[in-house]
């Protein structure tokens, strides 16, 4: 299998001083299923934002398909995407408009994004 993800001893503090996480390490493989347990506040939406490219580590170092996620977060976010924690909705949408506008960002056709909420059976 393709090591898909690297984290190397990777920490992040905040210019507060708030230290999100401190050395974690930890690497995910094409085809793993990977969960990242933790109480609040222990780093890590932090930790996904840094694998996405959205946050720079203030030390260690992390490898995305092979890359920098900080330097081609583009190429990162075209393959990759995460669930945030709070919800994103549309009120004044339906739920099919709302499927085929997020299916549109990736350029998936609407009859793909159907294909996966009908195997999800939703």
């Amino acid at each position: 299998m393709q090591e898909v993800v690297l984290v190397n001893r990777v920490t992040k503090i905040y210019p507060n001083g708030v230290k999100a996480n401190i050395e974690v390490s930890m690497s995910a493989c094409s085809g793993e299923v990977v969960c990242i347990m933790g109480p609040n506040g222990a780093g890590k939406t932090t930790l996904i934002r840094q694998i996405m490219g959205l946050l720079k580590p203030t030390s260690g170092f992390l490898r995305v398909f092979n890359l920098d996620p900080v330097k081609h977060q583009d190429y990162i976010k075209r393959k990759a995407s995460y669930t945030p924690q709070l919800p994103l909705t549309y009120p004044a949408h339906r739920v099919i408009e709302v499927s085929k506008y997020v299916g549109e960002l990736s350029g998936t056709s609407l009859d793909r994004v159907r294909d996966f909420l009908e195997a999800l059976d939703l």
